[in-house]
């Protein structure tokens, strides 16, 4: 049995709630939020960066492939690529952008 986890997005205050596993891309999209991607979240652009300001340890662990990834494209080390971060606790996250 799957036990579903919360992803709350501030300022808005919409939470998701979504299996674990899921990626944090397609738990912000599911409520409705905007999050960038040119690559259609194949882990390739990193626009899809996200702020983690609650719940870092809840996460996956960041591969070597996603900081990588940020450094080529400088991301910021305060966010995570959501289409490659997937949940495994509750998490607060938020965008440059909302």
């Amino acid at each position: 049995m799957t036990r579903d986890v919360h992803i709350t997005c501030v300022p808005s205050g919409r939470v998701a709630c979504v299996p674990r596993g899921t990626s944090l891309f397609d738990a912000v999209r599911g409520i409705g939020l905007p999050v960038g991607a040119s690559c259609d979240a194949d882990g390739v652009c990193g626009a899809c960066g996200l702020v983690v300001v609650e719940g870092a340890a809840a996460l996956s662990r960041e591969s070597a492939f996603e900081v990588d990834l940020k450094n080529r494209n400088r991301v910021p080390p305060d966010q995570r690529i959501s289409c490659l971060a997937r949940v495994h606790g509750h998490v607060t996250v938020r965008a440059t952008y909302w």
